[in-house]
């Protein structure tokens, strides 16, 4: 078996071995393995993309088993990583849309506000705080 360069890649394929038990799981599997074979890293993006979608209808404890996996294997934060696409995507946007995207900014912000070598990090945020109405 071909070990590939894409982060996550074993975790992923492990995971769909696992798992796959329904049709759509069965199908994405063999899409899976057949990329993994070939060192296709943009198809398993692809694949790593519906597991997305599908992992908001998982199971709470099907979730935090997926979560620990990839914490422990390859050393990633899944609620931390949506926390930072969240906190980017607002920050493309360029205004805050309502009290939860507000909140998530201002801790940020109180995260942060220590470290003098985020200081644009900073006062970006604390614009939008300020735009928000």
């Amino acid at each position: 078996m071909v070990l590939l360069p894409c982060k996550g890649i074993d975790l992923i394929h492990n995971w769909l071995d696992r798992y796959g038990g329904d049709i759509a799981l069965r199908y994405m599997k063999a899409l899976a393995d057949n990329a993994y074979i070939k060192g296709n890293c943009k198809a398993l993006k692809k694949i790593n993309r519906e597991i997305d979608t599908i992992w908001k209808d998982m199971e709470k404890e099907d979730k935090e088993e997926l979560k620990g996996l990839l914490k422990n294997e390859i050393g990633e934060d899944v609620d931390e990583i949506n926390r930072l696409k969240k906190i980017n995507n607002i920050k493309k946007r360029g205004v805050i849309r309502n009290k939860k995207e507000y909140e998530l900014i201002l801790n940020e912000v109180e995260f942060i506000y220590k470290d003098d070598s985020m200081r644009d990090e900073i006062i970006l945020l604390n614009t939008l705080l300020s735009k928000y109405k």
